[in-house]
């Protein structure tokens, strides 16, 4: 075989190992964004996070809200959003460190073995 063709391989490889790893990171984050409270399971998202947000600047301190299965859970607002935040930024920064390990990998060893 030419050494052009297993360069091609190569990076044939190291594009579908990235492109697997950053979709595994995808639903990892998703799973993780994902909580349960007062019996219903919540997608943190930021229409969850604005919903919330207003009905903190409202003054609302209990509100019923749909869960991710459309089961109305009631909520004690001001706890509910500091779970609700917190866990965004702290996922979304997990998110973005991880993210950017797997794009400044250069080769498939080093996409498959960097440390969390």
């Amino acid at each position: 075989m030419k050494p052009e063709t297993i360069d091609l391989f190569k990076k044939a490889n190291y594009r579908q190992t990235q492109k697997n790893q950053l979709e595994l990171l995808k639903e990892l984050k998703q799973e993780r964004l994902t909580i349960g409270y007062n019996g219903g399971l919540f997608d943190i998202n930021p229409i969850l996070i604005n919903l919330v947000s207003v009905l903190e600047n409202k003054k609302y301190t209990k509100a019923v809200i749909d869960d991710r299965n459309n089961n109305p859970i009631e909520i004690e607002v001001k706890n509910f959003m500091k779970l609700i935040l917190d866990t965004y930024v702290q996922e979304q920064n997990y998110y973005l460190a991880e993210h950017n390990k797997i794009v400044t990998a250069r080769s498939v060893e080093e996409i498959l073995t960097y440390d969390d």
